[in-house]
C-alpha cells in the first residue's frame, strides 16, 4: 500500500477465492504463499485462478523447504517467486518486474 498499490488479502485459499469472486477484475496480480492453511495450496489456488482469468499474474512466496513436493508451477528466484525470509524491497523489485512484463 505504501507503493501506491491497493491490497485485498485473505487468510487461506477459500478466502482468496471469495475476494477473487468479488474484485476479479480489478485485481492485476495475486502474490501468495506456496503453503496456506485450509488445505487448498497456492499453486491450486492459481491454478484456479488462471482458469478463469489467463493473464492474471503471479507471485508465489515461501521457504525452500517448503517447495519439496510440490507440484503444477515453475518457481523463479526474482521472476515470479520470492523466497523468505525477504525485504519489502525484494519483494517490490520482483512485484514491478512481474507487472512490467
Amino acid at each position: 500500500e505504501r507503493q501506491g498499490y491497493t491490497v485485498l488479502t485473505a487468510g487461506n485459499g477459500n478466502e482468496a477465492l471469495q475476494i477473487w469472486q468479488e474484485s476479479r477484475e480489478q485485481i492485476e496480480l495475486v502474490i501468495t504463499d506456496v503453503i496456506m492453511p485450509g488445505g487448498m495450496n497456492g499453486v491450486e489456488l492459481t491454478q484456479t485462478l488462471l482458469q478463469d482469468r489467463p493473464n492474471v499474474k503471479v507471485i508465489y512466496v515461501s521457504g525452500f523447504s517448503a517447495l519439496r513436493g510440490i507440484t503444477g508451477a515453475e518457481f523463479v528466484e526474482g521472476e515470479n517467486f520470492v523466497s523468505k525470509p525477504y525485504t519489502l524491497a525484494d519483494l517490490g523489485r520482483t512485484l514491478r518486474k512481474v507487472l512490467d512484463s
